[in-house]
Order: structure tokens, then sequence, then C-alpha cells
């Protein structure tokens, strides 16, 4: 008798760590996928300064007004600022012109 108690209690200890491990991951997993969202973004938003830099090195005014492309970014240049845009996603950052 006495090891069948002990059976039920290992038994309850695994179902209740279980749920406690489960609870535990619903609770972080939004602010992983939530961290992970801003990690790219901010890696996105660095890949288009590096394409800024390179076409401002590389390409005269009159070339960045008509609109260069490098990779998968169109870089254009108006007399206000200078714009990367990612064709696939649309997204765009721009350095205003001081």
């Amino acid at each position: 008798m006495k090891s069948k108690k002990i059976n039920a209690s290992f038994l309850l200890d695994a179902l209740t760590l279980f749920g406690l491990i489960l609870t535990l991951i619903l609770l972080f997993l939004p602010f992983i996928i939530n961290q992970h969202q801003q990690y790219q973004d901010e890696l996105d938003i660095a890949e288009m300064n590096r394409i800024l830099l390179i076409s401002l090195n590389r390409f005269n005014y009159r070339e960045l007004k008509e609109g260069v492309e490098i990779t998968n970014f169109t870089v254009k240049y108006n007399n206000e600022k200078i714009c990367a845009i990612e064709k696939r996603t649309k997204k765009s950052h721009c350095i205003q012109k001081q």
C-alpha cells in the first residue's frame, strides 16, 4: 500500500510542475515575441542607415534625386531629406537635411 501512495504523489507533483511550467511559458512567450520584433526593427533601421551611408559616399545628389537602387532598397533624395525604402516590406527610414 505504501508504494502506491508514493507513485500517486509523484504523479501529482509531475502534473503540478507541468502546470507551473505551462503557466510560465504562456506568461513570458508574448514578452519574448515582442522583444524579438523590436530587435528585428532595430536591425532593419541599422541596415537602412548602412545603405544611406553607402549611397551618400558613392553617388552624387543628382543621381540620388532620380533614385538609386541598392540590393533590395531604393534611396531617394529631395531638398529636405534622404530616404531608404525597402522594396519588399515598404519600410522606410529617412534622415533630415541639416
